[in-house]
């Protein structure tokens, strides 16, 4: 006890980190070296740190989903295909032809070979608003499901219900993907992303510095701990699980995952090398950015970039152990 009141109190005092901090980052472990402790920079250093290593002009770009795709799909690197931006004034489809009206979802659907879509919120976070369907074509109709376990409804009833387009809501409409049955098998109806943290060295090296899995927990679609899910620390050199983590401080950690009943703690995730090398090669192509949080899915065709958070969250990664051999605040 002792021992930890003497470190708080040290590191609030040259860190700012508080007693809040220090348990969310598990720096009471007997464990952690000492040096571990002290690289952990405060919240004001770590944003002084982002803007030196990514430039506010270029992290407003990926900061909306929109021009956020579009740089994925120009710099080549795998993503979810982009299907339209359904929006009641300005919408469009790949197909050129406009995407404001149920007709012209319709329309899109129809001539669009994928049994599920999904449509996000351009500027929405954290899994929110997140929406997934199945598609159904009959007779010259379509007809979407909700995912997971929907009832099959006409598209026109689901468009006026969830999508509220005519109320000023737009989305960015994309592919669903299929899951690699390795990551579906945490929990097998939310796509179970890895969020990889990268750093671009003023020399170009490009190295993995941290790494968490977030996987859901029941018959839901997102993987965020926010809709009651667990996030598990992954050894960036081995692949292996430490326990899932849920999001309050307070709530232990798991081992087995309550819904599913797999092993998280000491699984090894597949295709870890695939996840590497993509992620890694992934920050070689984003020119302006050089430390960045990639949120990567595994599929039967290899590794995606769903989205790239130019602004990683500080507590976020502290809380899933992620240990600075030296700090953010070092990087050349």
């Amino acid at each position: 006890m002792l021992r930890q009141v003497a470190e708080m109190s040290w590191l609030m005092a040259t860190r700012r980190n508080g007693p809040g901090y220090y348990h969310a980052a598990r720096l009471w472990e007997r464990g952690v070296a000492w040096a571990a402790k002290a690289a952990h920079p405060s919240e004001k250093q770590y944003l002084a740190a982002l803007d030196r290593l990514n430039p506010l002009a270029y992290r407003k770009i990926f900061e909306n989903k929109l021009t956020e795709k579009a740089f994925l799909q120009m710099a080549g690197i795998p993503t979810a295909p982009f299907l339209g931006h359904l929006h009641a004034q300005h919408g469009f489809g790949i197909d050129g032809g406009r995407l404001g009206t149920p007709e012209d979802l319709a329309r899109l659907v129809a001539s669009n070979p994928h049994p599920r879509i999904c449509f996000k919120e351009p500027e929405g976070w954290g899994g929110r608003n997140f929406r997934a369907v199945a598609v159904h074509k009959r007779n010259g109709e379509v007809y979407f499901r909700a995912l997971p376990d929907g009832q099959e409804e006409a598209l026109r009833t689901y468009f006026d219900r969830e999508l509220r387009v005519a109320e000023g809501v737009n989305w960015l409409v994309e592919v669903h993907l299929d899951q690699d049955d390795g990551y579906a098998r945490f929990n097998p109806t939310s796509f179970n992303t890895v969020r990889m943290l990268v750093i671009r060295d003023a020399d170009g090296t490009v190295r993995l510095v941290g790494a968490y899995i977030r996987m859901g927990n029941g018959p839901v679609m997102v993987d965020h701990v926010t809709y009651g899910g667990f996030a598990a620390p992954v050894d960036v050199q081995t692949g292996r699980l430490g326990p899932g983590w849920p999001k309050s401080i307070f709530e232990p950690a798991v081992t087995v995952h309550p819904f599913s009943k797999v092993h998280i703690e000491g699984e090894v995730l597949p295709h870890w090398e695939q996840l590497c090398a993509a992620s890694l090669e992934a920050v070689r192509r984003l020119t302006f950015l050089r430390y960045a949080g990639l949120d990567v899915g595994m599929t039967p065709d290899g590794p995606v970039v769903f989205e790239v958070n130019s602004r990683p969250d500080r507590l976020g990664l502290a809380r899933m152990g992620t240990r600075f051999t030296r700090s953010p605040l070092d990087i050349p």
